[in-house]
């Protein structure tokens, strides 16, 4: 996490700051549950593209996506 801080002076700006703590929030999340964030986000996000439904959302949340994985 200390290398994250010093890269995240690098964000350019408060949105980019935001953006860059989702990622990094989202990625840990991913290995706290034993998911390859790599696949995760790949996966969820063809998903969206190719419309999934909003009321299935909660399906993609990592612990959600580790659990029909298995």
């Amino acid at each position: 996490i200390a290398l994250n801080r010093k890269n995240a002076l690098f964000a350019g700006s408060d949105e980019g700051a935001e953006n860059w703590a989702m990622l990094a929030s989202l990625i840990e999340t991913c290995k706290l549950h034993g998911v390859n964030p790599e696949a995760h986000l790949s996966d969820v996000l063809s998903k969206l593209v190719n419309n999934w439904p909003n009321s299935r959302l909660a399906e993609l949340t990592p612990w959600a996506w580790a659990a029909q994985q298995r």
